[in-house]
Parts: C-alpha cells; sequence; structure tokens
C-alpha cells in the first residue's frame, strides 16, 4: 500500500559469509543509513528526512559576451566543486545548491541548501565535502540520520537501517543463523 514502493525494489541474500542486498532498477530505490563518514559520486541519491537529492555535476557556464552590442554579466561565479538538485515527487527539479568551494551543507536552518518544513531534517543535518577528488558525506549527528541509495549490490550488517518507499527497516543479525549450504 506504499505508493513511493514498487512491488520488488530488492532482494536480500546470504552469499560467501555475508548478507548483501541487491537493489533492482525499477522503483524507488533502497537507501541504507550512513553510519560514518562514506564516499559519494555525482549521480548518488540521498535521503535527507523526506527529501531526495542528487549530487550533480555543475553545468559549464559561458561568461563570454553575448552576440552583438550587449554583453552579460551576473554576480561572479564563484568556485565550486559539484551541486546538489533536490528531486520532488514525480521527478521534478526543486531547490538546487553549488557548493561553496568544495564544501556544501543541507539542513533546515543556516544550510547551502535549507529544507524547511520536514520535523525530520536537522537544522545542520549533513555535509558534503570534495577532498582529493572524492567527495565525502558526513551525518553532522542528526537523530534520524542521512541515507544513500543502494546501487547494484552491498553487504549488510547488524543495525544498518534501510528506508524502501516510506518504511524504514533495521537490519538484525546477531544470533542469526546463517543459511545452511546444503539448503
Amino acid at each position: 500500500g506504499d505508493r513511493f514502493c514498487h512491488a520488488r525494489e530488492g532482494v536480500i541474500t546470504y552469499r560467501e559469509g555475508s548478507y548483501r542486498l541487491t537493489t533492482f532498477e525499477r522503483g524507488n530505490g533502497v537507501y541504507i543509513r550512513v553510519r560514518q563518514r562514506a564516499s559519494v559520486d555525482v549521480g548518488d541519491s540521498l535521503l535527507v528526512g523526506d527529501h531526495v537529492v542528487v549530487i550533480t555535476r555543475n553545468p559549464d557556464y559561458d561568461f563570454s559576451p553575448g552576440p552583438g552590442p550587449t554583453y552579460r554579466y551576473s554576480s561572479p561565479a564563484r568556485p565550486s566543486a559539484f551541486r546538489v538538485v533536490q528531486v520532488l515527487e514525480g521527478g521534478s527539479i526543486g531547490a538546487c545548491a553549488t557548493a561553496r568551494g568544495t564544501t556544501l551543507y543541507i539542513g533546515s536552518g543556516r544550510a547551502d541548501l535549507t529544507l524547511r518544513g520536514d520535523a525530520r531534517v536537522a537544522e545542520q543535518h549533513c555535509v558534503l565535502d570534495q577532498q582529493a577528488g572524492a567527495i565525502l558525506l558526513t551525518c553532522l549527528g542528526s537523530a534520524i540520520g542521512v541515507f544513500v541509495r543502494v546501487d547494484g549490490e552491498c553487504a549488510l550488517h547488524d543495525g544498518d537501517e534501510l528506508v524502501i518507499g516510506r518504511t524504514r527497516l533495521r537490519v538484525e543479525l546477531n544470533g542469526a543463523a546463517a543459511p545452511s549450504e546444503s539448503a
């Protein structure tokens, strides 16, 4: 009955001594909570409260003069390593924010991308920071956490939290017997 969940978002299997989550391409995806600083890439989707944001490259801007005697001018462009774009229900684009140099804060208060009206978003929820070519995601201690969409396959560990549609699940492997190899 969850309109944000496809009938088959993914499957959990036991293989080579560990439980694995494999996602399918259709649907809205499965998101896993970031436990510590995590490396993310351009194109990755994050779940911050009820908001989906996607990390994208900045578009190439043309700052050259326009045709004719008119010159284009706007505020000077600040250096920016990447940007994030909010994806609204139905796939429309919402808010967009560019990194200040190599750093971008997301939250409900003083942030580069401000997500208001969602009690699940902390004032300073998370930060994206590019270091040595990698973009690192850090949760800033929000109670609800920040989630990254699983693309393909990932290992599951005891205590992992998943979001599928509007449903939040906790993985509990302590004391769970591994499936028998003969089964």
